[in-house]
């Protein structure tokens, strides 16, 4: 039988223990309170192996060959009447149960000798002669008789009774041998309530008649008995057995509620071992996250710090209470939510920021080149400089949103689409005095076309002749007009 002590140590500990499936120790681990030991028994029932757990020596759990603990009553019952087998087979070797009768048959021996001795003493006939005779000196001698007279034959009985018990105790066990035995606990109650009074009141006789009490059969003359009160004592403490024997039923409604009281806090104790593993995990999440995510290092901090506080908590508590370590497992699941929000949030929400600001800078230099080149007073610059400065104002913001992890991917992408427009816009603007004036080509164009126009026109009227008055000529024969010049 091995015996083992455990402490309740942090549950951070007991991961390793779960990520080592179930190992005895692991399972054991989730059931015991701090500084309870337990040891095991190797018990084979129904042709299955098992472990009996005793925790501070009292039978308490059942594991089947995977280290589960069990609560089926057919399981737990066959494991417990195997264990009292083996118990009684045990038990039947020790001196207590070995020296039953030998520490009984003396002591009975003496009571045998005592009685036959005193049969003459205490014969009817002689005690009424021998009361007439004595008892109107001695008024101690009547009760002497009377006493005697009683104690005798119930004592016979009492320990012809126990005589037999002793035979039938070695063929029973369990609840059979407990009860037997608790009989032979009352028998010798009784004897020794009576032996007193007994060797008493004989002891006061043999005053009177001591040639008497003999057995001349036997060679025995003037006997003097020597029983009294711790007569039995020895054979009392061998009945101390009692206590040591199992009793199947028993132990099966022990194991049971056993089983039924701790199962609750183990279960609660298998859920933080799981949530430290948790833990650690989102410990390495955070810290990779706060080298991705920069920007996010304070409330990544600041989350991961809340979740390493309520884990503590549920930790230190060791299942002591089952509402409170629900309302602490309650409190780190909540946490780790929080935590793992803010992750997600920074892995959605970054490489969107990432774009956005390198967008936002490459506009500000954009924005800065135009200055120096075209100058503050220029219109166009002022312009698009307060459309920078919005922006700028606007990516600003959601930086510090994003510090918190309330900022969202749409505001980035829009302030990326906005700041790659302004960026172009910046980059398109040219020097006034090679830009194109189309109002002022169109003014020249018609002006030009105008004085060509009336250059051709003036020609013209230079090459035409003036031209003297005439008369019309008559009309020709062939009918045609008569022509002017």
């Amino acid at each position: 039988m091995k015996t083992h002590l455990l402490k309740a140590a942090a549950l951070v500990i007991l991961v390793a223990f779960f990520a080592n499936a179930a190992t005895l120790e692991a399972e054991m681990a989730y059931y015991l309170e701090s500084g309870e030991t337990y040891s095991l028994e190797n018990i084979t029932a129904s042709g299955a192996s098992y472990a009996l757990i005793k925790i501070s020596n009292v039978p308490s759990l059942v594991l089947n060959s995977s280290n589960e603990v069990t609560s089926a009553s057919e399981t737990i019952n066959a494991v417990a009447e195997a264990y009292t087998q083996a118990q009684m087979d045990t038990l039947r070797q020790t001196t207590g149960f070995r020296s039953l009768q030998t520490d009984f048959d003396p002591v009975y021996a003496e009571f045998l000798i005592c009685s036959e001795s005193s049969k003459s003493v205490l014969d009817p006939i002689y005690i009424a002669m021998y009361s007439a005779m004595y008892s109107g000196n001695d008024p101690l001698l009547t009760p002497a008789y009377n006493d005697a007279l009683r104690t005798t034959p119930a004592l016979q009985s009492n320990f012809s009774d126990l005589n037999d018990s002793i035979a039938r105790a070695q063929t029973l066990s369990g609840r059979q041998l407990y009860d037997e035995l608790g009989s032979m606990v009352t028998k010798v109650s009784a004897i020794n309530s009576l032996i007193t009074t007994y060797a008493s009141a004989t002891s006061y006789l043999r005053t009177y008649f001591a040639d008497d009490f003999s057995i001349p059969a036997k060679g025995i003359f003037r006997y003097i008995c020597h029983l009294n009160s711790t007569s039995l004592n020895a054979f009392s403490s061998d009945l101390g057995i009692r206590t040591s024997i199992p009793i199947a039923s028993d132990i099966a409604v022990q194991i049971t509620n056993a089983t039924n009281t701790r199962t609750p806090k183990a279960n609660q104790r298998k859920i933080v071992a799981v949530l430290a593993v948790d833990y650690n995990a989102e410990v390495q999440r955070a810290a990779d996250a706060k080298s991705r995510f920069p920007l996010g290092d304070s409330i990544l901090s600041q989350r991961q710090n809340d979740l390493a506080t309520t884990f503590q908590r549920l930790n230190s508590t060791n299942a002591t209470g089952t509402n409170s370590t629900n309302d602490l497992i309650t409190a780190f699941n909540y946490s780790k939510n929080q935590l793992e929000q803010a992750i997600v949030k920074y892995e959605q929400v970054y490489p969107n920021y990432l774009e956005a600001n390198t967008s936002v800078l490459a506009t500000e230099q954009a924005m800065q080149v135009a200055r120096e080149r075209f100058g503050r007073n220029d219109e166009r610059i002022s312009s698009l400089q307060t459309q920078v400065n919005t922006l700028s104002n606007e990516f600003n913001a959601a930086e510090e949103a994003l510090r918190t992890a309330t900022a969202n991917s749409s505001q980035f992408q829009s302030i990326q689409v906005r700041a790659l427009n302004l960026t172009g816009q910046i980059t398109a603007v040219q020097p006034k005095e090679s830009t194109i004036d189309y109002a002022t080509i169109a003014v020249i164009a018609i002006i030009v076309i105008g004085f060509a126009a009336l250059i051709v026109y003036a020609i013209k009227f230079r090459k035409k002749p003036p031209q003297a008055a005439s008369q019309p000529t008559a009309p020709s024969s062939s009918g045609e007009e008569p022509e002017y010049r």
